[in-house]
């Protein structure tokens, strides 16, 4: 008796099977192909990768520079210490002569126009010495806050130069 034995040899198939040939050389390059990409991306996955050094690296220190405010650099308006009615460089007795009409030889300054000329002088200087004690407080603000910019800048021209 014959006995059968299945050979799976390319060669044997190839004279059985009219297209099997092409077929079998595209399914093992197509196999090949899968294995190959498998195997890149298996050693890409499976590849753990190297521990990473970590290095201190100290935070930037950020510097706020002050500014002035704005109310210290408006300009100073000027005081307003005399009367409307008076005009500067005016005595009590100049301004009754000419207020009268008459000639100075004729009339002297009372003693109530003299206590008052004399009460509007001191109020004028009041008034003058509170401007200038504004003033001068807010020259002192401003100069305090000029000091703080150039802190800044001076530690912010130091912190560059590191």
């Amino acid at each position: 008796m014959r006995s059968f034995s299945f050979k799976a040899h390319p060669r044997h198939f190839a004279n059985h099977l009219p297209g099997y040939r092409s077929f079998h050389q595209l399914l093992s390059r197509v196999v090949g192909c899968v294995a190959v990409c498998f195997g890149v991306s298996g050693c890409a996955v499976s590849a753990a990768p190297p521990p990473q050094e970590t290095v201190a690296v100290p935070p930037k220190k950020i510097i706020a520079i002050p500014r002035p405010p704005a109310r210290l650099l408006a300009r100073e308006h000027a005081p307003k210490c005399m009367n409307a009615t008076e005009e500067p460089g005016k005595t009590a007795a100049t301004q009754n002569e000419e207020e009268k009409g008459a000639n100075p030889a004729e009339s002297t300054p009372s003693v109530e126009q003299l206590t008052a000329s004399l009460n509007r002088r001191e109020r004028e200087r009041d008034c003058y010495r509170d401007a200038e004690h504004r003033v001068r407080a807010k020259l002192t603000k401003l100069q305090t806050s000029v000091r703080e910019t150039l802190r800044a800048v001076d530690e912010l021209n130091k912190s560059m130069e590191e």
